[in-house]
Formats: C-alpha cells, sequence, structure tokens
C-alpha cells in the first residue's frame, strides 16, 4: 500500500527530477551498473527523501543506510554529484542528481558500505592508551568554542572520503576522523614507543583542510591536527624531515637544501641556477631567524626524545 506521504507528493507536484543511481550487489553482479528514475519534485526534499521514494515506489531492493533522520545518527553517507554529504541534511536541488556510495570503503550492497576496516584501524591505535584511575586533567590547549566543538562529530566518515593523506598512507595515517578522537585520549597515559607511534602519525595530515570544509557538523578538525601537533612538540617529539626543513630554513631562509640536483633541475626549466635564497643577503636571513626564535621554532632543533 502506498504511504499517504508519498500520494500527496504525487497529487502536488508538477516538477519531475531525475535520479541516476549506483547499484551493485557484489554478492551476485560482477560490476557496478546505473539506474536512472524519474521521480516527483517538491521544494524542500532531501536525498534522503529521494532514496526514501525510490525503495517505497520503484524498487524495495535498494539498499542504503539511514536511522535518525536528523543529522545525528551519522549514517546516511552518500557522495551526491561528486561531494560527499549526509542525505538527510542534503536538499535536492539539481536536475539530474548522481548518487554513489561514500568513496573508499568496499560496498556491502548499493549504497551501504563497510566501515568495519577504518574503525577496526581506530581501535588498534586507541588499544595502548588507558584511562588512569585517578582524575587528572586531560584538556589539550584549546578555545571554548573549540573544546565545545569537538563532541560534534557524529563518526559520519564523510570527511575521511576526502582525505588526500589518508589516499597514499592509508596505513599509517590516523585519518581526520581518528584525529577527533585522538584530541580526547592523548593527553591520557601509555607508554612512550605507543605515544611516538600516534605522534608520527598526526604528520602525515597536509592541512589541506578538505575535512573541515565538507563535514555536516562544522567539526574544526584541521584545528585540532594543529592542536595535537603543538602538544606532540611540547612533549619533545618533532618528526625528523621536519626537523631538517626547519634546520634548512635557520640556515639558509629556505624550507628546502639546495642541491646539485636542485640546480640542475631549476636550469632545464630556464629558471636562474641559484634562487633568491636568504642566505645571499644577511640582514634578510638574520631576519627569519630572528622570527623563528621569536615563534619558538629554533628550540625545534634540540633533542626529539619523546616524554612521558
Amino acid at each position: 500500500m502506498e504511504s499517504p506521504v508519498w500520494k500527496v507528493l504525487r497529487q502536488e507536484s508538477r516538477d519531475t527530477v531525475t535520479i541516476d543511481l549506483f547499484r551493485y550487489d557484489p554478492t551476485k553482479e560482477a560490476k557496478p551498473r546505473r539506474e536512472a528514475h524519474e521521480i516527483p519534485f517538491c521544494k524542500g526534499m532531501s536525498i534522503l527523501h529521494v532514496l526514501k521514494y525510490v525503495h517505497d515506489n520503484i524498487d524495495d531492493s535498494l539498499a542504503f543506510r539511514y536511522s535518525c533522520e536528523n543529522e545525528l545518527c551519522g549514517l546516511c553517507g552518500v557522495f551526491v554529484n561528486g561531494k560527499p554529504v549526509l542525505a538527510c541534511r542534503e536538499e535536492l536541488i539539481s536536475n539530474p542528481t548522481v548518487i554513489d556510495p561514500l568513496p573508499g570503503f568496499p560496498v556491502i550492497r548499493d549504497l551501504a558500505v563497510d566501515t568495519s576496516r577504518l574503525e577496526g584501524k581506530m581501535e588498534q591505535l586507541f588499544f595502548g592508551i588507558h584511562k588512569p584511575k585517578k582524575e587528572v586533567s586531560r584538556m589539550l590547549p584549546l578555545s571554548a568554542i573549540h573544546a565545545n566543538n569537538m563532541t560534534a562529530c557524529i563518526e559520519c566518515h564523510i570527511c575521511d572520503t576526502v582525505c588526500n593523506a589518508a589516499k597514499f598512507s592509508s596505513e599509517k595515517f590516523v585519518q581526520p576522523e581518528g584525529i577527533v578522537k585522538l584530541i580526547n585520549f592523548l593527553p591520557f597515559p601509555c607508554n612512550r614507543k605507543e605515544k611516538e607511534a600516534i605522534y608520527e602519525r598526526l604528520y602525515y595530515c597536509t592541512l589541506c583542510w578538505e575535512c573541515t570544509e565538507v563535514c555536516p557538523r562544522d567539526v574544526q578538525i584541521t584545528d585540532f591536527v594543529l592542536a595535537l601537533r603543538n602538544f606532540a612538540t611540547k612533549k619533545g617529539y618533532f618528526p625528523a624531515p621536519f626537523k631538517r626543513i626547519v634546520k634548512s630554513l635557520f640556515v639558509t631562509g629556505h624550507e628546502f637544501p639546495f642541491t646539485g640536483f636542485t640546480s640542475k633541475l631549476r636550469g632545464q626549466l630556464c629558471l636562474s641556477e641559484k634562487p633568491q635564497l636568504a642566505i645571499n643577503v644577511p640582514q634578510a636571513l638574520e631576519e627569519v631567524q630572528r622570527l623563528m626564535k621569536l615563534v619558538g621554532a629554533s628550540h625545534l632543533l634540540e633533542s626529539t626524545e619523546v616524554k612521558d
């Protein structure tokens, strides 16, 4: 029996919209396929309304996830016109509208994906961290706004789908969602080896801000990355590759060491043999060094031993 809601939609709607759906059942099909459906359009419809309409009125085998319909459960993440969104939050505005599962995850069926691998990696990451028996101050140096924002994450995995670092270092990088969890756990005690491994993973982030831009809850993930890196630095950990960059910047005024290979490459690109390094202008180099000392960057050239 047709739902009264859909019956009213059919009667009141004067427009239609074409929906291009991703369909795939890996247990029965060798490869994914596309399905196009024309459905009634009503202003204010969400992508979740679209999926429920197709399921209830056209094909009840369509698989997708949702629960609360109110931006809280984090289950209804999908890819709409090339952008990761929450289906319950995203309004239907384009015709046609292309709907795919979140990329980067194995497809269970249609728009439902398997996130267990990512969740398993999170469990391994936090396995060595334990809450102390005595209450301790575990807040990192964040503003009150960021501290409240930290709890807004609904684990929808949307941020993970756009993470450039995760695409090339998926086994080592904690991923954006893990950053938000990590900021709750890092001040708790764990042994030196485990803490150093956690610190190292923070530096795979490229600070591209894409995770922050797509977060449906406006969680400032990139700010958390910077806060955690500062926390790690104060504990004495600073990765060797970054230390080399800071040293080069302090000694030459340029972030990367100038080598013969660099000179040859510049010549092939019709550039001058030597770049305009601050080392060639003593006053400029002194200014660079003064600024690095002023912001405390020069102390990063010291020990990288991690404190408990």
